[in-house]
């Protein structure tokens, strides 16, 4: 494990190294081992580049890709997966996905292009700054110092960076932290100059609730560079300009399964007007999708700025987006994937499609194991490690545990008086809030666990809460927490949903699956594409109770053992025979959450709710019934 150097840092908590965080049972090793099981070793069926040598060697030019992408693009869609599956390996100890990570980066950092850039010369600082992510976790691992000279020298080679080539900057935090050489803190500077100034305009005095308008997956990567500045100067208005900024992305934009709206660019809420217009911010804001990239990117970023502000908040918000958009977003056996995926999907067919994009007929919002853009692929594979690599981090000392994102596991560190420690995360989470922390020393230690009770089960406001631990010799230590799992009901896009803890509950819908095995590109017999539409009735009503929790109109029911547990509730649901799909030419989608309308009496039905991970086509923000 390499080991953290005494270098400035501002942050109230940092990340720890990549090996000192290991799975046990349970949440959320069952979800990566059965990523690994699934596209996680037949990633070619996803098709191109995922077909080819991607960063172990120059990827062919096909003929039908555009000009203007064909060189750096398939290097950006790589990038994505093999820091995604190489980190599921490292967590997982396969040596398979360790040896790809392994094989990808000794190719960039034996290789340099014309411009002085690791990798050949298809490759750009956009992909490289991707790709440098997977560097930073062989690095980690391996301690190799000459990954440390490549990024060195990618960095150095990127001067006057613009649009997501700013990206660069993530590796010059890294680099600082490894080294302490004070010249990565300017290199960083210089790359985040360019900075969007209207973006950074929104966080100084003025109507700073005026939307955002950019493309998603751009405003996720960028958004964080200014909170990098941060945490390695202090300069707080740079940290103010990240927050500020990630704050009305989330005002405007923030869906019921955590994620903003991003049809490519964010796409409003439903819920929110523009300041001072009163008027959707998108007129199709309602139709709620988001592009998978998105889950992934938001959940990294808000990993900085939790590490920034010690705000409780931006681990609530990256726990929400895992447990709901990013199992969501796969099937069961994950061997599939949406490019779009929305809390509410009555379709998921050939003819799904939102024309915001263009995108109409072009299947994004069907299962596939790949989509005709190539980026969700390979980014989905990054989902699962953004959420593990944030689970634990370290207060600003370095010394001193903070259990921020709840799963179990184990975590390693050093103590102030040089004890190595471990400490155990035992539980069900997120099916049950008790949970149990067991540590171990090698010699008689104190620390301090800081843990996080959520805002969901505190009256609305998340905070991090501490406990001082003592370990005498050949003693362990052990603490028990319970965060209160109680059932809720939140509004959201014009209508409501029901939540247990960080769960959304959806209506699951009952589809027709065309399964396609053979006759189309990247799909497979082991890995096919589903195309999916409604079965069975799904347009249905949810009443608003004062109290759910108390109301005897909800029932939770429990299935499953100790490995793969679950939670379902039976809730009263009332049809709404007005809310009818939009179909047309080449089209079927679903519509807008309609206006809340009285509940007939003699239309009640008792619907199992499940998890919405555990659904394809489903309900989980249903229009009010009063």
């Amino acid at each position: 494990m390499i080991a953290l150097l005494a270098v400035a840092w501002f942050g109230a908590f940092q990340d720890a190294p990549i090996s000192s965080i290991r799975l046990s049972e349970g949440e959320p090793r069952n979800f990566i081992e059965t990523q690994r099981d699934g596209l996680g070793t037949h990633y070619a069926v996803s098709g191109y580049p995922y077909d080819t040598c991607m960063w172990t060697g120059v990827v062919p030019q096909p003929e039908y890709m555009p000009s203007w992408r064909a060189r750096w693009w398939p290097y950006e869609q790589a990038g994505y997966l093999v820091d995604g599956l190489g980190r599921v390996g490292i967590y997982l100890d396969d040596p398979r996905l360790k040896k790809l990570l392994a094989d990808s980066v000794e190719y960039a950092v034996t290789t340099r292009n014309k411009a002085g850039l690791f990798g050949n010369d298809d490759t750009d600082p956009w992909a490289n700054a991707v790709f440098a992510r997977a560097m930073m976790a062989q690095y980690e691992l391996t301690g190799d110092k000459r990954i440390l000279d490549a990024l060195a020298a990618n960095s150095l080679a990127v001067t006057n960076a613009e649009g997501r080539a700013m990206c660069t900057a993530e590796a010059d935090l890294f680099l600082y932290r490894k080294t302490g050489d004070e010249k990565w803190i300017e290199q960083l500077k210089a790359h985040i100059a360019k900075y969007p100034w209207p973006w950074r305009q929104l966080s100084r005095p003025r109507q700073i609730w005026d939307p955002i308008e950019s493309h998603g997956v751009t405003a996720a990567e960028e958004g964080k560079l200014p909170c990098l500045y941060y945490l390695v100067t202090g300069d707080k208005q740079q940290l103010k300009d990240s927050v500020t900024f990630f704050e009305q992305v989330m005002h405007f934009n923030e869906l019921a399964d955590g994620v903003p709206s991003s049809e490519e660019g964010y796409g409003g809420n439903a819920d929110k007007t523009q300041s001072p217009k009163d008027r959707p911010l998108w007129d199709h804001g309602g139709l709620m999708i988001h592009e998978t990239c998105d889950i992934t990117d938001h959940m990294w970023t808000f990993g900085y700025l939790l590490m920034a502000t010690g705000d409780a908040i931006w681990a609530d918000r990256i726990e929400r987006i895992f447990f709901n958009a990013a199992p969501a977003a796969v099937t069961e056996d994950f061997k599939a994937v949406q490019y779009f995926s929305s809390p509410n999907q009555a379709f998921a067919s050939r003819r799904t499609g939102h024309p915001g994009f263009g995108e109409v007929g072009l299947t994004r919002q069907a299962y596939r194991p790949g989509c005709d853009t190539e980026c969700c692929a390979g980014n989905v594979h990054r989902m699962a490690p953004a959420y593990i690599a944030r689970m634990w981090m370290l207060d600003k000392t370095g010394h001193n545990p903070a259990a921020m994102l709840y799963g179990n596991s184990e975590f390693a560190f050093t103590a102030e008086n040089g004890a190595k420690v471990k400490i155990r995360e035992e539980g069900n989470y997120p099916w049950s809030g008790v949970i149990k922390f067991v540590a171990m020393s090698d010699k008689p230690t104190r620390f301090v666990l800081h843990y996080r009770m959520p805002a969901w089960a505190n009256d609305g406001k998340a905070e991090m809460r501490s406990v001082k631990a003592e370990i005498g010799a050949g003693e362990t230590w052990s603490q028990g927490i319970m965060i209160p799992m109680r059932l809720r009901q939140e509004r959201h896009s014009g209508g409501i949903s029901l939540y247990r803890g960080p769960i959304l509950f959806a209506l699951p819908i009952s589809a027709n699956d065309e399964v396609v095995t053979e006759g189309e590109e990247k799909c497979s017999k082991e890995c096919p594409a589903h195309y999916l539409t409604p079965a069975r009735p799904w347009n249905y009503a949810m009443p608003v109770f004062p109290d759910v929790a108390e109301s005897t109109d909800f029932q939770i029911s429990y299935t499953g053992g100790k490995s793969r547990p679950s939670v379902f509730v039976t809730v009263p649901l009332f049809r709404r025979d007005d809310w009818v799909a939009e179909t047309g030419y080449n089209a079927e989608r679903t519509p807008w959450v309609p206006a809340p309308k009285p509940a007939g009496a003699s239309k009640v039905e008792l619907k199992r709710l499940a998890p919405i991970g555990e659904t394809t086509l489903r309900i989980s923000v249903f229009p009010i019934a009063e």
